[in-house]
């Protein structure tokens, strides 16, 4: 299955899951909609999930509505489990301020890969049979000490930091883990100079299994 970042952070979020029979997920529709679009090989297979409604995350999402199935748009809730063609997928609530967010865990039948996707949150929840995971794709959006240092300077960099998660609060998530995800990407990393990138897989890379991605604009890998 490939995994097609398109691009994730404050400047909008996209991605696209393609199995080897062209069936499609987009992961929120964050961008202009002809960016997303041109990826798209057969809206007939394409099912659309979106995590909240924040622009960044959501901006064009009413534009898929008719074309394909589409989980959840802006603050609507998805249903508890939802089944669209290849995809299950189970929605789990998760803390983002005041704004309704879910994380997701989505199975594709057809190549029997499990994933996990989280972004925009404070605490992530608890996982039962970790090992059974192709992929955690989750949020790591700044470090505690840098966004302190931000705050207490005055520097506005800082902003917004507390609806997001922190590299502390990940690795605590990730240790508390029974067992660890085939491969692991970190999703929405801060673009304000809050996240030492260079420290990033030294941190994280031990937590999974086989590969360590950073979720970066146009960011492409298979699992």
């Amino acid at each position: 299955m490939e995994v097609k970042i398109l691009q994730t952070g404050s400047k909008g979020n996209a991605t696209i899951l393609t199995d080897v029979a062209g069936n499609q997920l987009l992961i929120d529709a964050g961008l202009k909609y002809d960016r997303i679009a041109k990826h798209i090989f057969d809206f007939s297979k394409l099912t659309v999930a979106i995590t909240h409604g924040h622009g960044d995350h959501a901006l064009c999402a009413d534009r898929f509505v008719g074309l394909c199935k589409v989980v959840a748009v802006g603050t609507a809730k998805p249903k508890q489990i939802v089944r669209s063609g290849v995809w299950r997928i189970m929605p789990l609530e998760v803390p983002h301020g005041d704004c309704p967010c879910y994380a997701y865990i989505i199975v594709n039948d057809l190549e029997r890969r499990k994933i996990f996707w989280a972004t925009d949150l404070t605490a992530l929840p608890r996982l039962a049979a970790a090992d059974s995971y192709d992929l955690f794709a989750v949020e790591c959006n700044y470090e505690t000490d840098l966004a302190m240092d931000a705050a207490l300077s005055g520097d506005k960099r800082s902003k917004g930091y507390e609806n997001h998660m922190s590299v502390e609060t990940l690795r605590s998530w990730l240790q508390s883990l029974d067992a660890k995800p085939q491969s692991l990407c970190l999703l929405h990393l801060s673009n304000s100079g809050l996240i030492n990138r260079d420290d990033l897989k030294m941190l994280f890379g031990g937590f999974c299994r086989t590969h360590f991605y950073i979720g970066d604009k146009n960011c492409t890998f298979r699992i």
